[in-house]
């Protein structure tokens, strides 16, 4: 073999053996990792809120740190005493912010965050927020109903007009609005006052989240209510044209009858 033919021979050897060293160290990196199955998410590091512990403050949570990789969070709050234990979740509050109202002054906040893959789910509990204090910013606001819309005023600044919203079924004709300051809910009765008026309904307002937690239609008329000084309690009485004058007590937290008082 001449001695070109030799070289050229002797190096595609030795790239055959490079390539095949490769292709082996390779395969063996990656079969591990083939073998290998997914585990749940691990908590490396705690969620943690931030904000202000105060009324009318957001409170924003952190998802912590997790491994293996997983792909979706839920968020659940809870109101807790104020050295942070015996905890309650609190209802509806399921997204990674979550506004503080009067019910949580004296009380502290953790948040559990979940985290998920496909093999499967684990959780992790903040630590607890300081205790809530009452807000130190005063608003004066009125609220004026007009059967469907409602129009809501700033009373320290030359009744200016802030917002219309809407709520529902108030185009039947507003009755009485009882506000509960302990709990930032206002309660709406509408419709018919008894009589050949029919039935009445009640629907409960957040004013600090702007939403409406629920409405119930009752089986009796509506009129003018009022709310229990701790909030838990709504009076609602039958209606002006009720012939019974039977007042039926409310439990504000669902609007469920929970009693009655017959004069």
């Amino acid at each position: 073999m001449a001695p070109q033919d030799r070289n050229i021979a002797q190096s595609a050897s030795r790239t055959v053996v490079l390539l095949a060293g490769i292709a082996t160290a390779a395969w063996c990196l990656l079969a591990p990792l083939a073998g290998a199955e997914l585990a749940p998410p691990v908590n490396l590091t705690k969620p943690k809120i931030s904000g202000v512990a105060e009324a009318g403050i957001k409170l924003r949570a952190s998802r912590g740190t997790w491994s293996n990789s997983p792909t979706s969070y839920a968020h659940s709050w809870r109101r807790c005493n104020a050295t942070g234990g015996s905890c309650v979740g609190i209802a509806g509050a399921t997204r990674s912010t979550y506004l503080l109202g009067n019910i949580d002054i004296g009380r502290t906040l953790r948040v559990i965050v979940t985290a998920y893959n496909a093999a499967g789910h684990a959780s992790a509990t903040s630590a607890p927020t300081k205790v809530v204090k009452a807000s130190t910013t005063v608003h004066h606001l009125e609220y004026v109903f007009n059967d469907g819309p409602v129009e809501v005023y700033d009373i320290d600044h030359p009744f200016k007009l802030l917002e219309t919203f809407s709520l529902p079924g108030t185009t039947r004709g507003v009755r009485g609005v009882a506000v509960s300051p302990s709990t930032d809910m206002m309660f709406v009765s509408f419709g018919g006052d008894g009589g050949g008026n029919g039935n009445g309904s009640v629907l409960a307002y957040n004013l600090l989240t702007k939403q409406v937690v629920w409405s119930v239609n009752l089986n009796s008329g509506i009129d003018s209510g009022a709310v229990s000084n701790d909030g838990k309690l709504l009076y609602m009485p039958c209606g002006e044209l009720c012939s019974t004058g039977t007042w039926n007590v409310m439990d504000t937290s669902n609007g469920a009858v929970v009693g009655t008082i017959v004069p």
